[in-house]
């Protein structure tokens, strides 16, 4: 991807969140603004309405007292015109036309006087039957009479009576006799106060509340949780809408205190507020339900005009990012060329000249590269001129050094076929000897050896070595220690002063402190005594004619070359007829195969019993053969070196 468009990405995504983030926030505070701002206006019309059911309801009190007074008034004015017509002699027919004629003139519309038994005796009708009972009459009890017959009660407000004979609500007032032997009940039309409580009560101010606005439904509610008015947006009546469980909780919480108190729904917003009393008590609480309606129209409209904010304010980023991306990634896209004609030896300075006079970062860069590459230039100019100059030494050298080692070779070579030669290949034909030996080398030059010659007449000498190390320096040292044990063997018959006297020489000769391990044997073959000398040397094996391979016993003797003046120890054994003797060095019992699992002398015994009836030829055929199936494909670690010898009795035959 290029790095314009990384940018152009990168700006556009930045934006996109930062304004996403910041849409989401406005949202959030529009909308809780909103909602803020609705419940605020739930809150002015729950409280609009419970001061104005407040205001009614303490207005119709007082309209209705003054009412009840003005009655209780007349009443009395009824009582002493019936005191009057008493002593008057008046009938009663006549006070009830005198009657009739003050509820047609005034707003009055009944008066009724009763006898000190509270039953009819005149009023507002002349056809009354007298025996009827003043309680019959406006259909209240004759328990709310008695303290005005008794005279206990002055004045009284009896409430609304509902007549039997028909007719329409009475609110009544009973007055008591001026002597205290008659009742007075004066009544007037309940429509009037229900009308006064309908010009200035609640109902009035709901319908001017539901008629307009976002005021879904309105409830007055008294202390006792009861409603007292309600009302629904376009008339509906308010009955038919239930109260959710938060809005019943919301009434119960605005009957108990004095504060307002919202809630908000999906559809709605619910605001209660208490209704204070003239004490500033709860004497009821209003309930405003109010649809979300408006203000999910006034939130979409903050988002589209947002979303159109944001998409602008986008397109205008990616517009910038555009133009700063091409602004920035052009000289980069120059400066990447100009590094490429670098790689490929093509650049031509000053090519970035337009780039470089900037004064900026890039026109910074672009001078730094130029100076940069014209540098890389000559330095790669100079290093290829060291180059070719090198190459032609490393030639020379090279010629010089592949002559060396072809010189080197054809010494190793000669050197290899001249210690071959040094070692016994043939035995005197004068005597009743035959037999050879073998040495494979692990590499051009060989530490080991072998070697027999006469003593004497009777006499046969066997050595066996191993030189520490491989190549030339243990193949010079091989050659030193042959000629030493030699020299010794013809000085000393006891093998145990040979290998001493070959010690102290081989010490004195040894700079860099080489060692020899040594096995030296001398066989009379009259009787076929052997007496030997080992030096650190692997034990040899005696193979009977009848039973196993065992091992010569050691004498316990060091290494030749280590320590000068050391004594060495020998050991007498009779070979009987028959009985071969193998010498070997640590090639054979150490060699490894590809799991770096050693020969061992475990499976050395096990080829020597194997092939000990067989010629001596043939037996040390077997063991290098077996040697050599097992390395297999691993590398020879060490040199390989093997002599037999069987004893015949009065004649020695030696055999590779």
């Amino acid at each position: 991807m290029q790095l314009r468009t990384r940018l152009v990405l990168m700006v556009g995504l930045t934006g996109s969140i930062g304004i996403l983030a910041v849409a989401a926030v406005l949202t959030v505070l529009a909308w809780r603004g909103i909602v803020e701002q609705a419940e605020t206006e739930g809150l002015v019309i729950a409280r609009l309405l419970a001061q104005s059911a407040t205001v009614s309801e303490q207005v119709v009190a007082e309209v209705g007292d003054l009412l009840d007074r003005e009655m209780a008034a007349q009443g009395l004015l009824a009582s002493h015109l019936a005191d009057v017509a008493d002593r008057a002699a008046m009938d009663d027919r006549t006070l009830s036309r005198r009657l009739m004629e003050i509820t047609a003139r005034s707003a009055v519309n009944e008066i009724w006087i009763s006898d000190a038994e509270g039953r009819f005796r005149a009023g507002a009708a002349d056809d009354i039957d007298g025996a009827n009972l003043v309680a019959g009459l406006t259909g209240l009890s004759r328990q709310s009479l008695a303290g005005l017959l008794a005279g206990t009660e002055f004045s009284r407000p009896l409430g609304v009576g509902h007549p039997p004979l028909g007719g329409a609500p009475m609110r009544y007032v009973g007055v008591g006799g001026v002597d205290g032997a008659r009742a007075v009940l004066i009544g007037r039309e309940q429509k009037s106060v229900t009308d006064l409580y309908q010009a200035v009560g609640v109902r009035r101010l709901l319908d001017a509340l539901l008629r307009d606005g976002p005021v879904e439904a309105l409830w007055v509610f008294n202390p006792n949780g009861e409603v007292l008015a309600s009302g629904a947006a376009g008339g509906r009546p308010a009955e038919g809408l239930a109260l959710t469980e938060p809005e019943t909780a919301l009434v119960r919480g605005g009957l108990g205190e004095a504060r307002s108190r919202a809630i908000v729904s999906q559809h709605w917003i619910s605001v209660a507020a208490a209704m204070p009393d003239a004490y500033g008590m709860p004497a009821g609480v209003t309930l405003a339900r109010l649809s979300t309606a408006p203000l999910d129209g006034l939130l979409a409209n903050y988002l589209r005009i947002g979303g159109i904010a944001a998409a602008v304010s986008l397109l205008a980023g990616i517009g910038l990012s555009v133009l700063t991306g091409r602004r920035i990634a052009a000289p980069m896209v120059a400066i990447a060329g100009a590094a490429a004609a670098v790689d490929a030896r093509v650049f031509q300075p000053g090519s970035l000249g337009a780039i470089a006079a900037r004064r900026d970062e890039l026109g910074h860069l672009a001078r730094t590269f130029e100076v940069m590459a014209e540098q890389v230039l000559a330095r790669e100019e100079e290093l290829e001129h060291q180059v070719r100059e090198r190459t032609a030494e490393l030639t020379i050298k090279n010629e010089q050094l592949d002559q060396a080692k072809r010189r080197l070779e054809a010494d190793l070579a000669l050197a290899q076929v001249l210690q071959a030669t040094i070692l016994p290949q043939e035995f005197p034909g004068d005597r009743d000897w035959s037999g050879a030996a073998r040495m494979t080398p692990a590499l051009q030059m060989a530490g080991d050896f072998y070697d027999y010659f006469p003593l004497d007449e009777h006499r046969l000498a066997l050595v066996i070595a191993d030189v520490s190390g491989k190549g030339v320096a243990p193949a010079f040292f091989m050659a030193v220690s042959r000629s030493a044990l030699q020299d010794a063997a013809r000085r000393h018959d006891d093998p145990a002063a040979c290998l001493a006297a070959a010690n102290d020489r081989l010490c004195g000769q040894n700079p860099l402190d080489m060692f020899v391990t040594v096995f030296y044997a001398v066989i009379d073959r009259r009787d076929g005594t052997m007496v030997y000398a080992n030096g650190g040397h692997n034990r040899p094996y005696v193979i009977p004619a009848e039973g196993p391979p065992r091992p010569l016993p050691l004498t316990g003797d060091m290494a030749l070359g280590v320590m000068e003046g050391m004594d060495y120890s020998s050991a007498t054994l009779v070979l009987a007829p028959g009985e071969t003797l193998f010498l070997f060095t640590d090639g054979v019992s150490e060699a490894m195969n590809p799991a770096d699992e050693e020969f061992g002398e475990i499976r050395l015994e096990a080829v020597l019993a194997q092939a000990a009836h067989e010629p001596v030829g043939v037996l040390l055929e077997s063991v290098t053969s077996a040697v050599r199936d097992f390395a297999a494909e691993a590398p020879q670690s060490d040199d390989i070196t093997c002599l037999v010898v069987r004893y015949l009795g009065d004649r020695l035959e030696f055999a590779p």
